[in-house]
């Protein structure tokens, strides 16, 4: 997840982060996987992650430190840094980010609270094991700056054991 650098640090200060993100993904390479083990990393670190179970959430939005907004398409992952086509828009206006407060504590409160404790059968875990090397090759095929490791392609995946003190960047 890019910008998990900064979450280490944040969460050691004490910084509370949330995030709240779709129950349901119009993906078919994330369909079949679960919040709890694609963010397990940042719950363990203790990140509260909710899920929506009302619809697919497309927009992206953050508000930081109650002075900062940013809202648009822009997913924050390998592809859309590398590789996509998509923006948002920062709004610094403590006004703002009050306005829009609102919006995502009532958001929170119709979401469920992820555990990061999931247990998956063997051919879910096929299956994301297939689509965590597919993303893997394809990232490395179409970046130019990306430079295929064997050892990332066989460890890194949702179902590779976490650090429990660092997130990694995967």
């Amino acid at each position: 997840m890019q910008g998990t650098e900064e979450v280490n640090p944040a969460v050691d200060r004490g910084v509370k982060i949330e995030l709240i993100t779709s129950a349901k993904r119009d993906q078919p390479v994330y369909k079949y996987i679960k919040n709890g083990l694609l963010m397990r990393r940042l719950i363990r670190k203790g990140v509260n992650v909710y899920e929506s179970h009302e619809k697919i959430l497309h927009a992206k939005a953050y508000i930081f430190d109650d002075k900062v907004m940013t809202v648009g398409s822009f997913n924050n992952d390998r592809w859309s840094w590398r590789i996509s086509n998509e923006t948002n828009v920062s709004i610094r206006s403590e006004y703002e980010c009050e306005k829009a407060r609102p919006f995502f504590e009532d958001l929170k409160t119709r979401c469920h609270l992820v555990n990061s404790e999931i247990a998956i059968g063997a051919f879910r875990q096929l299956r994301l094991m297939f689509w965590e090397r597919f993303l893997y090759i394809s990232e490395a095929l179409m970046s130019k700056t990306a430079a295929f490791s064997l050892r990332s392609f066989w460890s890194q995946s949702p179902l590779s054991k976490p650090s429990e003190t660092t997130i990694e960047d995967n």
